[in-house]
């Protein structure tokens, strides 16, 4: 099957339009991901979609292949964003090859040793693993079968997308602008996934969200109440406007901040104290160091006030209210409020690059004292 691919832009041609696709290579990888021991245990609690289920079954024979195998060695030390980046980031399979050079840190990442060359070598060989991995299992019979199903899905994020204006707002919220944005749905992947890749060439930079299924909020309260069963066939969903929204503006919004925080890394880490009292909720979130934490409160802060920004006061309100109550990003409401000095600024401040030194002095004042005892759940 090749990448089902569609032009999402219901407005004047010049708005920058977002393209949703389906693509062959992300599904390969989602699919080693569910043969890993670490991948196929990962479950949200109500059993796997029917997409993801299918590719466990029907490829647990190769569990000990080569390309399974380099996977787990991602998997097991949480590093989920680096083969996807190389999916991405190569043309497609069976003769996937890089297109664009990685970011170094893709390729630290990579080695055990976090050396650049050696990290180079190391994705050079995991490509060459899962070329064989898709001609070995006939990964395009895999996705020929389910062609209406992928279909299907394409059209229900493309009837689900935010409104027209959302790119123009982020774009010019952040001062900064990408050549592209792209949604790619992925059945295969872990449910409720969300992972941010940039795909950076002569054109320009695009921007891509790889998400999984959710189920729509209504239900998951319905299921929790008792008043009626969960049906994983019927129940998981990509046709979920609240989580395209949330998770568009999330991962999007990582292109916008992650270049910047790069930069400013030392001056992050000066307030690294602040992790402690949190470490151990951010820890199972997946965030294990403070600099990403850090990130993590600037990129949802973000969230916060683009929707302020686009008249959804009450969905800005209930954002701030569930990352902060449920997920313990306890700082959010100081670095809201510096992101809205920003706002306040902008003569000044044409840029989130230009005011981010202004916004990390949020960390100053805060005192991690006052939230010692957040980790006793």
């Amino acid at each position: 099957m090749t990448s089902a691919s569609f032009i999402a832009c219901r407005g004047h041609k010049q708005i920058k339009c977002i393209e949703v696709t389906v693509n062959t290579n992300v599904e390969t990888v989602a699919c080693l991901f569910n043969l890993t021991n670490t991948g196929s245990g990962m479950q949200y609690g109500y059993g796997s979609p029917p997409l993801r289920k299918q590719t466990m079954q029907r490829f647990d024979h190769l569990r000990e292949h080569r390309a399974v195998v380099m996977t787990s060695e991602f998997l097991d030390k949480r590093i989920f964003e680096v083969p996807m980046w190389i999916a991405l980031n190569s043309s497609p399979l069976p003769d996937a090859q890089l297109l664009h050079e990685l970011p170094s840190w893709t390729y630290e990442r990579a080695s055990p040793t976090n050396d650049i060359e050696d990290g180079k070598e190391r994705i050079r060989a995991y490509i060459e693993t899962i070329n064989e991995f898709y001609r070995d299992a006939d990964f395009a019979s895999f996705l020929e079968d389910y062609k209406s199903q992928y279909s299907e899905i394409v059209m229900q994020v493309r009837a689900n997308l935010p409104p027209d204006d959302f790119v123009a707002t982020m774009e010019n919220y952040y001062g900064k602008e990408h050549a592209g944005y792209a949604l790619i749905p992925s059945p295969g992947l872990f449910e409720f996934a969300g992972l941010g890749v940039a795909v950076v060439s002569e054109e320009g930079t695009t921007i891509s969200n790889v998400f999984g299924a959710s189920i729509i909020r209504s239900v998951k309260d319905a299921v929790e109440a008792g008043k009626r069963k969960f049906d994983p066939q019927r129940d998981y969903t990509f046709e979920n406007p609240e989580r395209i929204r949330e998770l568009t503006v999330h991962e999007f919004g990582h292109a916008f901040v992650n270049p910047v925080a790069e930069q400013y890394k030392d001056e992050i880490n000066q307030y690294s104290h602040l992790y402690n009292p949190i470490k151990e909720r951010m820890a199972e979130l997946t965030y294990h160091d403070w600099w990403v934490c850090a990130v993590e409160h600037i990129v949802r802060a973000g969230e916060v006030r683009i929707a302020m920004a686009m008249g959804q006061e009450e969905s800005a309100q209930r954002l701030l209210q569930k990352y902060v109550c449920n997920y313990h990003f306890v700082y959010l409401p100081e670095v809201v409020e510096g992101m809205a000095a920003y706002e306040h600024n902008r003569a000044t401040y044409m840029t989130i690059d230009e005011f981010f030194p202004e916004l990390l002095k949020v960390f100053e004042k805060i005192d991690a004292s006052e939230i010692s005892d957040l980790n006793v759940r």
